[in-house]
């Protein structure tokens, strides 16, 4: 099968983030038009076994139609492996019956956002990516019942909304990601303690073999909602010592600029994360 250099490059950006709408592939390739995404996903649907399949979401009262979600089909998967030697492991497509649900779609949506953006900061300022995980890639060490990010802290199951481990002048970073939608802010700070907890136990940085705790990242769909959890944070006697290790972000924020203007839980803006004898980087 003879595909076009931008068919592959889409059925690769498809493999490595498993759900992208077409916005995203435009983010990732920097294309300002969807005609140019949206024709070569047609012919990857048009041949005898389409490579790529859409999953339509439908139309909801208060946002209009929602974008179709694209991903690799199994014969996708397959193409990838046999003609371009793609190891299994490395092809996230979704398997079995459709692991990408309505009530998640826009939390789904941002979390793959989050991602992109990541990945491109990273690639755009040659720092390294040794691993990546998130929510809704089923782990095969727990019969796909449990996600990548799943981390067991002695008492229970945590499972962030996505982990990546860093590398960075040669210097490991451990983030942890949590995008949190709606306006339930007691949701928000008991997530939290359960993020405290785990840093105190020092289970991330067991679990990845790394010296120094992680950092943890929170994307509020609301400014409000995030203000108003930084004034929690800042009154809740246990979190407090912990503050060092939490950034707080909008999703309007991340949209403008990745790397800087992230706020600490007392309201100081910061950077993504603090790079010696390295100037700020924007995306």
């Amino acid at each position: 099968m003879k595909l076009t250099e931008r068919q592959i490059l889409i059925l690769e950006a498809l493999a490595r983030f498993k759900f992208l709408t077409t916005k995203n592939l435009q983010l990732i390739f920097s294309k300002k038009s969807n005609s140019y995404i949206n024709s070569a996903i047609h012919d990857l649907k048009q041949v005898k076994y389409p490579l790529v399949k859409s999953l339509n979401f439908g139309v909801i009262a208060w946002k209009g139609r929602l974008a179709n979600v694209h991903c690799l089909t199994y014969s996708g998967a397959k193409f990838l492996q046999e003609s371009l030697n793609y190891s299994p492991d490395k092809i996230y497509y979704p398997k079995g019956r459709n692991s990408f649900f309505s009530r998640d779609y826009f939390h789904r949506i941002a979390t793959i956002n989050f991602t992109i953006r990541l990945q491109k900061w990273l690639a755009n300022h040659d720092h390294g990516l040794t691993s990546f995980h998130s929510y809704f890639n089923k782990s095969p060490t727990h019969n796909y019942r449990k996600a990548m990010t799943a981390v067991y802290d002695g008492k229970k199951w945590l499972e962030p909304d996505a982990i990546a481990l860093l590398l960075i002048n040669n210097e490991k970073h451990l983030i942890i990601f949590e995008q949190h939608n709606g306006k339930d802010t007691q949701r928000a700070i008991n997530q939290m303690v359960n993020h405290a907890y785990a840093l105190a136990s020092g289970v991330y940085s067991d679990t990845f073999e790394v010296n120094k705790p992680a950092t943890i990242y929170y994307v509020f769909e609301f400014e409000s909602c995030m203000n108003a959890a930084m004034r929690e944070f800042l009154n809740h006697a246990w979190l407090i010592k912990f503050s060092q290790y939490f950034l707080f972000k909008t999703i309007d924020s991340l949209q403008q600029n990745f790397y800087q203007d992230w706020y600490s839980v007392d309201h100081h803006e910061m950077n993504f994360i603090k790079i010696i004898n390295d100037p700020s980087e924007p995306i």
